[in-house]
């Protein structure tokens, strides 16, 4: 709910009662006009008084401040922010493009919006920026204030908060995987099946050996390997194994609501747990993930990335593929399904209470 702006003083109520409307007109004209101001991230076009967003260490995220002056008089006011903290480094700019810096006049309640006319509005960015070495699953958030310059209990004021999420490894039909542990090996290969999306990998390639894959250029995620073929037409990123260690706990790709948690037999001969999410940002659309043990979600849970535990990787009887590069057989397999479908790779398919 927004902020209640400043009331009228009771001398002033006496006057309405006595004096009539012309003469509060009056009174009002020397009051101070309100400020508003609204918030959104970067890539949302939804003004609000809150805005949240989720990033990755080493990289930043942007957010854009809308200061209107909503009284009947042009009017200058000041703006003030909190500063960064811990593994959080903020800057603040001046307007919607550019690199005007004002961040020490805004950290230390200086900065002057002068001469805001009636009903217009001036833009600023708070930029946020997560250190390399930030850990998982933390949320700073910063609160940014504006008053009348002539009246400094004339305010309003927004909040921007960050959360630390794991490296974004793939990209498809419009969802995001990210890393589902914070510490994983990443590997591609080809599909069982024909409605797995070609995942764009994020990262740095560290081995191509499938000639069909053209890799994108290297970005900011983690190093990943693009396995053999498997001699499926299937597109050779359309599956990801992530290999882990024993003790680390399998964190969700995406945020979204758990779809099915079943038991079944991988290639009809070993037990297996598939558990599938329904992404919030791409409710069209399936992540799936296979090779789980001691699941911690049921149908129905809603799970945020990087934050809900949903189990431990298994290790099977066999050689994994993996093992040919020089990686440990425990890992977790994740794909996208385009049809928001949600296929076996075996046979059998219970529910898990």
């Amino acid at each position: 709910m927004r902020r209640a702006r400043l009331l009228p003083s009771c001398g002033l109520a006496l006057a309405i009662s006595l004096v009539g409307i012309a003469d509060v007109a009056v009174a009002q004209t020397g009051s101070a006009p309100p400020p508003r101001i609204e918030i959104r991230p970067a890539g949302s076009e939804a003004w609000a008084e809150e805005a949240a967003g989720e990033q990755q260490p080493g990289l930043g995220s942007t957010f854009f401040l809308r200061i209107t002056n909503d009284g009947a008089a042009a009017a200058s006011f000041t703006v003030s922010g909190d500063p960064g903290r811990g593994a959080f480094a903020v800057r603040y700019l001046h307007g919607g493009a550019g690199d005007e810096r004002i961040t020490g006049d805004v950290v230390d309640g200086t900065f002057v919006l002068e001469d805001l006319g009636p009903g217009s509005s001036r833009m600023l960015r708070l930029q946020v920026r997560v250190a390399r070495g930030a850990p998982i699953d933390v949320t700073a958030a910063w609160d940014v204030k504006v008053a009348a310059a002539t009246d400094p209990t004339s305010t309003d004021s927004a909040t921007a908060a960050v959360r630390t999420v794991t490296k974004a490894f793939g990209r498809a039909a419009g969802v995001t995987l990210r890393v589902p542990a914070e510490d994983a090996t990443i590997t591609f290969h080809e599909s069982l099946f024909g409605s797995a999306a070609a995942l764009r990998p994020v990262g740095t390639l560290l081995r191509n050996a499938n000639p069909r894959f053209d890799p994108p250029p290297d970005g900011p995620g983690p190093g990943y390997v693009v396995m053999d073929s498997r001699g499926r037409s299937t597109h050779p990123t359309s599956g990801s194994d992530d290999v882990v260690d024993a003790d680390e706990p399998i964190l969700a790709p995406v945020s979204g609501t758990v779809i099915r948690v079943t038991s079944y037999h991988l290639y009809c001969q070993w037990a297996d747990i598939r558990i599938a999410i329904r992404p919030d940002d791409a409710p069209e659309r399936t992540v799936q993930i296979f090779h789980v043990i001691s699941p911690r979600v049921r149908r129905g849970d809603h799970v945020v990335v990087s934050h809900t535990v949903l189990g431990r990787a298994r290790l099977f009887p066999f050689r994994s593929q993996t093992q040919e590069y020089g990686l440990d057989g425990r890992h977790v397999h994740l794909e996208i399904e385009r049809d928001g479908s949600a296929p076996l790779p075996g046979c059998g398919g219970t529910a898990v209470p």
